[in-house]
């Protein structure tokens, strides 16, 4: 078992919890949920609210400065661009815009918006000018941007420029009408409809744009996604339905079916299992083989059950380095750290195969099946070749530095066997346990030497994984934020592959040339990869078209509640309450 790996993980991890929670586990409390269903079409129903947890609560909603997986998965829901993707297949379809052309040469698109959709609240129409007020904002230089140098730098014509202070405007943003803009980039750009439909094309009104010291923000989230902000604070997210929402589904149903979505602070896995078993809420997930297999067996009753959803995931667990600074700024040093760490060791006897495979290739994990990075050789533990490299290594640290950030427990068991590992070699870890807030912080300021980092895909793509080692967007003052290339690592030959591989003209010509960079990657480990992920979600038996995918994207505009098996399920809750009771 996971709580078992080390005594002196469990005496760790129970420090840990007993600081942060200071109280012990309790029996489940049943407290049934009502809905006011109305009846759609195709056998779906209105209403509901669906509820869930999360390690912490974003209040930075900001889209032009998301910069983890749990802020996208909120904004998601808030935003709407001229695209999004489709969250069963997460192809690209319409959202603001109803439809485009591309030009033959592939560099300019013409985006043709709806005239019904509106901003939340203020119920004004959307037109092309709201689009172009945000591209420019998202290529102006202020702290609170971080997508800029990954998304559309170099990208849209006169951008790169325009955030350089060199132009007064973006040559390549042209508004034709309230419904017609043109957009013309500086190559052909297989992915950047992909780009367009993450937070970086996310459409916000000026009107709700204010800005400080520490640059623009919103003073009020107002997006046109399918819900509304209704509440947020440090423990809890609440959105509403949006009621002038201007997508339907494909039988005609207007969409969200969904009431509310509630999203509550829960760190403690235990805690949220406990709730989920009651009914308090509708999904778990990051869940272990056994946790799995408890949940299962407990379904409401035998012919009410939980639903199970697997999936390998285009998320790589790695611990970044610093090479900026010393001592990580040492080529043999991080080679003999990759050769120190037992990445078979911690998939079999940590995760306990809890995960898609041991990070035996680069940072794409093996879920692009055109994409031959298993061709690869990367590190596995060798003891001779980790002394070789600390020989050659100029610095030989006695002691060295692990940031991770406080949630998931797992992290910490891996972080002790890390320690285990390095002490063969005469090395010190230190392991650093900071909140998300300040390891999201200090990953960006580079104050750090090592530190855990899970990359998720923002896009369906190699690339979305390679652009975190993209080097032009890194800052040469080593006092300003980096991100997403938070190692700092630069490589001109690595840097010219990428760029070929975002701007190549088929799939085939784009794989070639960011495999070859990935090569590159692997030699200079700017990055020790872990493992790659393998999702497990559970939801409660109502719940439906909760699209499962790879990229763990999520789209409440199509999930609903069965109205029979909600009332079902909220009997069989109600029956285990008395029998507890009794």
């Amino acid at each position: 078992m996971r709580s078992v790996f080390l005594v002196i993980m469990a005496i760790t991890l129970l420090g840990l919890a007993s600081c942060e929670h200071g109280q012990s586990k309790k029996e489940p409390q049943i407290n049934l949920r009502e809905a006011n269903f109305q009846k759609a079409k195709g056998g779906k129903y209105y209403g509901g609210t669906f509820i869930y947890t999360e390690d912490y609560i974003p209040n930075d909603l900001f889209p032009h400065d998301v910069k983890d997986v749990i802020t996208y998965r909120v904004t998601a829901q808030i935003f709407d661009g001229l695209v999004r993707f489709n969250p069963a297949t997460l192809e690209i379809e319409p959202a603001l815009a109803k439809k485009w052309e591309i030009s033959e040469d592939g560099k300019t698109y013409t985006f043709h918006l709806r005239t019904d959709a509106k901003f939340h609240k203020t119920g004004k129409q959307i037109t092309a000018n709201d689009v172009a007020y945000c591209l420019k904002l998202l290529a102006t230089k202020h702290p609170n941007n971080s997508l800029f140098s990954s998304t559309i730098k170099d990208v849209i014509k006169g951008a790169t420029d325009y955030y350089e202070g060199k132009a007064q405007d973006i040559e390549g943003i042209k508004v034709v009408n309230d419904s017609t803009l043109v957009i013309e980039l500086e190559h052909p750009y297989q992915l950047f409809l992909q780009i367009m439909a993450g937070p970086a094309g996310f459409v916000f009104p000026q009107e709700a744009v204010a800005q400080d010291e520490n640059g623009y923000y919103l003073k009020e989230v107002i997006g046109s996604g399918p819900f509304i902000v209704e509440n947020l604070s440090d423990s809890l997210l609440v959105l509403t339905k949006n009621p002038d929402y201007y997508l339907t589904d494909d039988v005609g149903n207007k969409l969200p079916f969904l009431d509310k979505v509630i999203v509550k602070r829960e760190k403690d896995r235990d805690v949220v299992i406990n709730k989920f078993l009651a009914g308090e809420v509708d999904m778990v997930y990051r869940l272990s083989t056994d946790e799995i297999i408890s949940i299962l067996e407990n379904s409401p009753s035998k012919d009410l059950k939980y639903v199970d959803q697997r999936s390998p995931e285009m998320s790589t667990q790695m611990y970044v380095l610093n090479t900026a600074k010393t001592p990580f700024n040492d080529e043999a040093l991080r080679k003999a750290l990759a050769y120190m760490i037992d990445r078979e060791d911690i998939y079999n006897r940590v995760l306990m195969g809890e995960a898609q495979s041991p990070a035996r290739f680069g940072i794409v994990p093996p879920v692009f099946p055109e994409y031959h990075n298993n061709e690869l050789e990367g590190y596995s533990y060798n003891e001779e070749e980790a002394k070789k490299w600390l020989e050659q290594a100029q610095t030989k640290p006695d002691t060295l530095e692990l940031m991770i950030n406080e949630g998931d427990p797992i992290h910490m068991h891996v972080a002790l066997a890390v320690h285990e590992y390095l002490k063969k070699f005469g090395i010190h870890l230190n392991i650093d346990v900071v909140s998300r807030q300040e390891w999201l912080e200090r990953l960006q300021k580079g104050e750090f030497q090592m530190a855990r980092l899970g990359w998720v895909a923002d896009f369906p793509h190699p690339a979305s994984f390679l652009s975190i080692f993209y080097g032009s967007g890194v800052p040469d003052n080593p006092t300003e934020p980096s991100f997403p290339n938070v190692s700092r690592f630069k490589d001109a030959t690595f840097d010219e592959l990428y760029i070929k591989g975002l701007y190549a003209t088929s799939e085939e010509e784009a794989y070639k040339h960011l495999l070859e960079a990935e090569k590159i990657v692997i030699k200079r480990v700017p990055a020790i990869f872990l493992w790659y992920e393998e999702n497990y979600r559970i939801l409660q038996p109502y719940v439906k078209d909760m699209f499962k995918n790879p990229m763990e994207y999520r789209d409440f505009r199509f999930v609903y509640f069965d109205k029979t098996l909600y009332e079902k399920t909220q009997k069989a809750y109600s029956n285990k309450r008395s029998k507890s009771e009794s």
